[in-house]
């Protein structure tokens, strides 16, 4: 139950094949733009995980994962992702090299996807910055996709009067629910199962109580679950119930439980 993204246990629930479909529908249609919104936690870089792999060969991928960068490193950044000659000393250098690679891709059927993720801490200047990126390819179908990922937040910022341009392009969009209790009971099972333990020594109420507490965030899932199974661990016992889940949670500051 680590708390960091790891595709040995990707399990999706609906709403995330959901999203997932309409990323790949997008990369289909070779759209130009789509924004994937969700709370902290919910699965997003999960997701994008699953989207690569979904995509396999299908694309030439660059994901920046910390995107509050000047432009020029963050140009940098994504040259290096896409395994361009780099690094460039201007602005200007870039966008000549991106606008050869974009004419070699389409010359051979090829397709650029720009996956940004925590994309709510891009600052105004660098939403315009993309938008002027996304311009580079203004034939249809586009060579160069650029997915935005992040937190709700972003939707404040691309609704300001300087992002409308960028917001305006961005047709294709999903946000993302947390799991529902079936789903969640699903995906703890699912990890036991994975990591090569027994998926049912939560029972039946011990499940009930992870969903109550973390109301579907896989973060918080796994936060809880870890915690329940060092607290097992400690009593020695190999059976997890509601009161394993209960002590664990008023003993994990993150999950503010009992709520006040």
């Amino acid at each position: 139950f680590a708390i960091e993204p790891n595709p040995r246990f990707i399990m999706l629930g609906e709403d995330h094949r959901e999203a997932l479909a309409t990323l790949v529908y997008a990369i289909d249609q070779q759209e130009g733009w789509a924004l994937l919104l969700g709370e902290a936690g919910v699965g997003k870089t999960t997701l994008i995980i699953a989207l690569l792999r979904e995509l396999k060969d299908r694309v030439m991928a660059a994901v920046i994962t910390n995107p509050r960068l000047d432009a020029l490193d963050f140009f940098n950044v994504m040259a290096l992702e896409l395994g361009m000659e780099g690094p460039f000393r201007s602005k200007g250098q870039f966008l000549i090299a991106l606008q050869q690679m974009i004419r070699r891709c389409r010359q051979e059927g090829k397709t650029l996807l720009l996956v940004i993720d925590e994309a709510h801490s891009l600052t105004p200047q660098m939403l315009e910055e993309l938008r002027l990126l996304g311009n580079l390819d203004d034939s249809s179908p586009r060579v160069l996709n650029i997915f935005l990922v992040g937190q709700p937040e972003l939707l404040q910022n691309l609704r300001q009067p300087e992002a409308k341009g960028l917001l305006q392009r961005l047709r294709r969009h999903y946000i993302l629910k947390p799991l529902d209790a079936g789903e969640t009971a699903a995906y703890v099972r699912h990890r036991l199962q994975a990591a090569g333990g027994n998926p049912d020594i939560f029972d039946q109420e011990a499940l009930d109580a992870v969903y109550a507490i973390t109301k579907g965030t896989p973060r918080l899932v796994n936060s809880l679950c870890d915690d329940a199974m060092l607290l097992a661990f400690t009593h020695d016992t190999k059976h997890i119930n509601n009161s394993l889940i209960m002590e664990a949670a008023e003993n994990d500051f993150t999950l503010n439980w009992p709520p006040a």
